[in-house]
């Protein structure tokens, strides 16, 4: 049998138009079998598959945070604002999945976020409130947007208060927080703590605060 004789031309190989190395970009196409380096993108119209099986398209997860227990603070007053605790857990490290950016810039000492893009969030979390003999009738925590610590209230979060005319609170209040917030770039987010005037709270802590963007 006669030897296959390959053509060239000035030494550089030459095929038949009817080889599929004569066609324009063959250099490129997928080999079926072998390893092959393949560059830039590829849009696939049909999801690809791995040995018969679909490979998983994850798409990026929506922002979600468990928070844990803030700073304990004593002698709150009027106005005075409270503290978030670290980040614990979020849904990207719980699924190993990919999570949305945080939209939560939060100051060093935590009792106030800088908002850095349009979102809304849902809010759901545990406060303790530990009275003194001068604490009064009631305490409430309430959400703010705004820079200054009275300006632009976004509402009521979660309280207690006596119910009997006269009455103080009693000693060791856990109080559910909970609220859903539509927020824009720019804002500013803080919990206030809200008390009769010249009354102060010996003990407040955040215990915990799952924060869940909304989509």
């Amino acid at each position: 049998m006669s030897d296959i004789v390959q053509l060239k031309e000035n030494g550089v190989p030459k095929y038949l138009k009817t080889h599929f190395r004569a066609i324009d970009g063959a250099e490129a196409l997928v080999q079926t079998s072998g390893n092959q380096s393949i560059d830039g993108f590829k849009n696939f119209l049909q999801t690809p598959t791995v040995k018969g099986k679909e490979i998983a398209i994850v798409n990026e997860l929506p922002y979600e945070v468990w928070l844990g227990v803030g700073d304990e603070l004593t002698n709150l007053q009027n106005g005075n604002r409270v503290r978030f605790g670290p980040e614990l857990m979020t849904i990207a490290k719980k699924n190993g999945g990919t999570m949305r950016p945080s939209p939560l810039n939060w100051n060093q000492n935590r009792w106030q976020a800088t908002i850095t893009r349009d979102c809304k969030l849902f809010f759901d979390g545990q406060c303790r409130l530990q009275a003194g003999d001068d604490s009064g009738r009631y305490a409430y925590l309430v959400a703010y947007r705004g820079l200054n610590e009275r300006e632009k209230q976004i509402g009521f979060f979660g309280g207690r208060g006596s119910t009997t005319g006269g009455g103080v609170m009693n000693y060791k209040q856990s109080v559910p927080l909970s609220g859903v917030v539509t927020f824009k770039a720019g804002d500013y987010f803080a919990l206030s703590i809200e008390m009769e005037s010249g009354k102060k709270m010996a003990y407040t802590q955040i215990n915990h605060m799952h924060i869940m963007e909304i989509i």
